[in-house]
């Protein structure tokens, strides 16, 4: 059963927004005192010989044996690790004193988030259970919509005996419509087909959102919907359409349509803003703290005879509202872009292609330490970090997934390790790998190509997710090439005359672009 979001702005006075900082502050108390709690417990876990023995043992024959796991339950069990009950027991005792802020559910929810990071720690990859900040706490969440966070048929939302209206716009018809089907009475529906047709909607659940905005919070209701929402019927105009989605564009490619932009098209006036703010941030905060600078201008470490205090003056504290009001104004914007980019792309066609891409590892440093032969310093372990966290590929790509499954389609994953797309030459049939700086590949008697959307061509002539089909690349290159160099033309001349540059990843640029392509 598919699942869904509507968000709604509070209609809320000066009181409310209190009364709910209010709730969020002791939300994020509540939360860090069971870090504290968890920390102190896997602290004690890891001090114990038995624990220790069974883990060396781990370590040096990469496996356990029946007894140890037993033994290792057993010590879960002893200090309190082996289930989120007792740390719901420990919150509810320390909840008692913020009763009229905290409800019971919020604070189960509250026990499960550091449960999960308990898990993490003892099973997964987690390194450690962090803190978390005021101003880092987003959401608080229910668990059904008939305790806790609720949400009723005057389009009101409960929660401690108050009550908060919602605002819906008047021109707001994919809102209103929601709400006017929404099933009050049941909070599951049975299973039946909802495609491209209105059916009752279930609230599964009920979640208060905030969003900082100059000095103050922006408060919202995220009701998470069981069913289909309500959206238009994809068009589809050819069979299969290849995507190229980097870490800071995507190219896109069908017998009928070509595309090559950034990731995220029409929102560097803000990033441009925050940059400007942050500047100005760091020379107020240097002012500011003199004495925690060293002469060259770097942070002083903490030591025996010297910690570090920060003192925020109000200047810098608006500063830093200005700025977080930004990255929530970016984000709502390039998540817009992003939705509609991906039902661009489904009108493309039947099939969507892309390659697997591990964006996750993509960001982190490298773990190799090198040295730059010419200059004898180290080379940088930075790889597509903020690349990545700027652009977002990966909600992209969540979005094309999530609008797919609305028509019952799903979005095809090609292995890259079978296919190589970007190192394909599918009139030599060889595979050439190439630098990352190279943007342009030449196939054979100077055809000179964009490597981004050559690799779109390849991933939309294939016949299974580990095979290219060659014949079909042969067939259609004349008109991939056509279009292929209309559209270079076609930047290349809005770059010049918008004088908005593009990044040098796309290899829009006069000195890469062949001399025959822009006459």
């Amino acid at each position: 059963m598919s699942e869904f979001t509507l968000t709604l702005r509070l209609d809320i006075n000066k009181n409310d927004e209190a009364y709910l900082n209010k709730v969020f502050y002791y939300a994020n108390h509540i939360y860090n005192v069971g870090v504290k709690e968890a920390k102190r417990r896997l602290n004690k876990l890891y001090k114990d010989k038995d624990y220790q023995a069974i883990m060396y043992s781990y370590c040096q024959n990469k496996k356990l044996s029946n007894h140890q796991k037993a033994e290792l339950k057993e010590l879960r069990t002893k200090y309190k690790l082996n289930s989120k009950s007792s740390l719901e027991e420990y919150l509810k005792v320390n909840r008692q004193q913020f009763n009229k802020y905290i409800d019971d559910t919020t604070q189960q929810l509250l026990a499960n988030d550091i449960y999960r990071a308990i898990d993490k720690n003892l099973f997964g990859n987690g390194k450690d259970i962090k803190f978390k900040k005021y101003k880092d706490r987003k959401t608080i969440s229910g668990k059904s919509n008939n305790q806790g966070i609720r949400f009723n048929k005057k389009y009101e939302v409960l929660y401690q005996n108050k009550r908060y209206k919602v605002i819906v716009k008047p021109n707001d018809y994919y809102a209103q419509t929601i709400l006017s089907y929404i099933n009050f009475e049941q909070s599951y529906l049975p299973r039946k087909d909802r495609w491209l047709k209105y059916y009752e909607y279930a609230i599964n659940f009920c979640r208060i959102k905030r969003r900082r905005k100059g000095n103050h919070y922006v408060y919202y209701i995220e009701l998470n919907l069981q069913g289909t929402p309500p959206y238009k019927k994809s068009q589809p105009k050819a069979d299969k359409v290849g995507i190229d989605i980097g870490t800071s564009t995507i190219a896109i490619y069908s017998n009928t349509d070509i595309l090559f932009k950034e990731l995220n098209d029409g929102i560097t006036n803000i990033d441009r803003q925050i940059t400007i703010l942050n500047r100005k941030a760091d020379k107020l905060r240097r002012i500011n703290n003199p004495d925690n600078y060293n002469e060259d201008g770097t942070i002083k470490n903490n030591s025996k005879y010297f910690k570090r205090v920060w003192y925020n003056s109000n200047q810098l504290k608006n500063i830093y509202n200005q700025i977080s009001t930004l990255y929530s104004k970016r984000s709502a914007k390039l998540r817009q872009f992003h939705n509609i980019l991906a039902k661009e792309i489904i009108n493309y066609g039947n099939e969507i292609v892309i390659e697997t891409m591990n964006y996750q590892n993509l960001a982190k440093k490298s773990n190799k330490t090198e040295i730059n032969n010419k200059t004898g310093r180290y080379k940088r372990k930075k790889r597509f970090g903020k690349s990545i966290g700027i652009h977002a590929p990966a909600q992209l790509i969540s979005i094309i997934k999530t609008k797919l499954s609305y028509e019952q389609r799903t979005l095809t994953v090609v292995n890259n390790k079978a296919i190589k797309a970007s190192q394909y030459n599918h009139i030599t049939g060889e595979y050439v790998p190439t630098k990352l700086s190279d943007r342009w590949k030449n196939l054979s008697n100077n055809i000179y190509v964009q490597r981004d959307l050559y690799s779109a061509f390849i991933l939309a002539n294939i016949k299974n997710t580990e095979e290219i089909d060659i014949q079909s690349c042969i067939d259609n290159f004349s008109n991939f090439l056509d279009k292929h160099n209309q559209l270079i033309k076609d930047l290349y001349n809005q770059q010049v005359n918008s004088k908005h540059i593009f990044p040098s990843c796309m290899g829009i640029n006069k000195k890469y672009i062949p001399n025959y392509i822009m006459s």
